[in-house]
């Protein structure tokens, strides 16, 4: 049965900064009204920009979180929260992301029986959330920083041996939504390596706006032609023809008028956090 939608800010002690530091170790997590605990469900982790203005980093995750409900795909959503510039913190660390999607485990439960849901169920939410849930990674911005850090940590972490099946997080990336977060080298290197070494996992999606600053346009259009050099820009037009689901070695780059801060709440598409959801389940 469905529960209520829940919004709520939890202590991690794996969160990117610890709780005496202007960030704070809060994540948010939101779980929306039409989700439902017995299904299998996506895990929809945000990493947020630049705190450009007091309340525009909390502002960009509400807006996010929003687009949750209006998906129909089931999805537990998570953000955690960055320096005031994006900064990583804690999560530089190679293991940092992977200890942070376990940690759920202990802290959902707690918060989903206090609205309702059953101990046992919670439990099992907790578990799937950190064990086997499908991820979807998504970045605006600034985002950039902790999805590059987060990729590489994944990556080295491929390359070593004897470790659970809970530690390889990577295996179960199925999407990585880049929401005006490219602006070079230092933003496409991460996605470049990651691309090289799982090609055939994770579809591809990146939105950007064509009178961005910081060199976006360009670097978006590099990296399109590093990751398939012979194929052009997507046109809004498509997106009422792609196949659902997005195959996992699907990549496609969309240039948009949108302003920069606008394009997080409508793309377009309009609300692109739940439009990319949906085309991830059949």
């Amino acid at each position: 049965m469905p529960i209520g939608a829940i919004t709520r800010s939890a202590a991690f002690s794996s969160a990117p900064f610890g709780a005496n530091s202007a960030a704070g170790n809060k994540v948010v997590i939101h779980a929306p009204a039409n989700f439902a605990p017995a299904d299998p469900f996506i895990l929809c982790v945000f990493f947020h920009g630049w705190e450009i203005s007091k309340g525009s980093r909390d502002a960009q995750i509400a807006a996010a979180a929003a687009q949750i409900q209006a998906s129909g795909t089931n999805c537990l959503f998570v953000a955690p929260k960055f320096g005031p510039q994006s900064e990583v913190g804690g999560f530089s660390q190679t293991s940092a992301f992977s200890a942070f999607v376990l940690e759920i485990e202990t802290v959902l439960p707690k918060i989903l029986e206090q609205s309702g849901m059953t101990a046992e169920q919670a439990a099992q939410v907790g578990r799937d959330a950190a064990r086997t849930a499908r991820i979807l990674l998504v970045a605006f911005s600034g985002g950039w920083k902790p999805l590059s850090a987060t990729l590489q940590g994944l990556l080295v972490l491929d390359s070593q041996t004897g470790l659970g099946g809970e530690t390889r997080c990577a295996d179960r990336i199925v999407g990585i939504q880049l929401l005006d977060c490219i602006y070079g080298d230092m933003s496409s290197a991460a996605v470049i390596a990651w691309d090289s070494k799982r090609r055939d996992q994770a579809t591809l999606i990146s939105i950007y706006g064509k009178d961005t600053g910081s060199n976006a346009k360009v670097a978006n259009r590099a990296l399109l032609a590093t990751l398939r050099p012979d194929q052009p820009l997507a046109s809004q037009s498509q997106w009422a023809t792609l196949p659902k689901p997005l195959p996992g070695d699907f990549v496609a780059f969309f240039e948009v008028p949108t302003t920069h801060m606008s394009i997080l709440p409508a793309g377009p598409p309009p609300q692109p956090v739940s439009t990319f959801l949906d085309f991830l389940v059949p």
